[in-house]
């Protein structure tokens, strides 16, 4: 997926949304047609319920997962 800034105007295509689109989002080397046109204000909110449901591991747990393999391949 990409996400790429609109220079032309085009209409959200969000529902209940009648803004300005500022980005796409299409697939990689997908047609033109086959995009989504979104405004920040949607996009935002797409971001926001996304991350309530994708949420990234702590970093922390990737330090503790090194160091224990670390200690288990050193035995």
């Amino acid at each position: 997926m990409e996400l790429k800034k609109v220079n032309t105007p085009l209409r959200c295509d969000m529902p209940m949304c009648g803004s300005r689109a500022t980005y796409s989002i299409t697939a990689k080397g997908g047609l033109r047609s086959r995009q989504i046109n979104i405004c920040k204000n949607c996009l935002e909110a797409l971001h926001n319920a996304i991350s309530c449901e994708l949420v990234p591991k702590s970093p922390d747990n990737f330090i503790v997962k090194a160091v224990k393999r670390r200690e288990e391949n050193a035995k």
